[in-house]
């Protein structure tokens, strides 16, 4: 299990980097303006699809979201692409909640794809209460749609979980998405400074959350193989 988040994560970090990278370097050569003038024209059709693509990444767990954070930034703009890709987590998680509610654990992990099993399980033993949910998802921020499934498997409500859900989402979609917007403004250093500085302390709570929870699994298992001893 750990080896395959890891491989994720990193998959996700390139990812992200490389699009950051392509987009710093496409927006020196190319009319942004221009663009986001075709998207204006294409009327309700752009958002529709921008939060269909957002859903579809979190009910099919392969699909990495990542890119789409930047590139929405800059294309939509900030407040735009920040409500449209809130509104898209809301609908992924909404549907990746229910259907594992209604149709069990086995759909959820062939939807979450192979190797996430660890993770799912991990995901349900801190989900003992609401607060446990938060936890949940404040530790796997880089997992949107572990959490999402595995509320779906536990007795946490609806409202609740998309509540919390969204929330939580929005600390990493803001950091993401003000980068992407930041590559189209060349003045906006103080904005980007900041950005970073908030994606460093989101990151770092949630790694340090979701590492107090493992440390928490390994004393226990400790003391029960130390009780089984005796």
């Amino acid at each position: 299990m750990e080896n395959t988040s890891a491989r994720e994560i990193i998959f996700k970090l390139l990812a992200l980097a490389g699009v950051l990278a392509a987009l710093y370097f496409f927006f020196r050569v190319v009319d942004i303006a221009e663009i986001q003038s075709r998207i204006e024209d294409a009327g309700v059709w752009a958002p529709l699809l921008l939060i269909a693509a957002k859903a579809s990444t979190i009910v099919i767990a392969p699909l990495t979201g990542s890119p789409l954070y930047p590139i929405a930034g800059a294309l939509f703009g900030f407040w735009k692409a920040f409500f449209l890709l809130i509104i898209g987590d809301m609908v992924g998680g909404s549907i990746a909640f229910w259907l594992s509610r209604f149709f069990g654990r086995g759909l959820a992990e062939r939807l979450l794809g192979s190797g996430n099993e660890g993770l799912m399980s991990k995901a349900l033993e801190m989900m003992g209460s609401v607060r446990g949910f938060f936890l949940a998802r404040l530790g796997f921020i880089t997992f949107p749609e572990v959490p999402a499934y595995a509320a779906g498997l536990s007795r946490i409500p609806f409202i609740p979980f998309l509540i919390i859900y969204t929330l939580v989402g929005a600390l990493p979609t803001a950091v993401t998405t003000g980068i992407g917007a930041f590559l189209t403004h060349d003045n906006n250093s103080l904005i980007f400074t900041g950005v970073l500085i908030f994606g460093a302390v989101v990151s770092g709570v949630s790694i340090l959350t979701f590492m107090n929870h493992v440390q928490k699994e390994v004393d226990k298992s400790a003391v029960k193989e130390s009780g089984t001893i005796d």
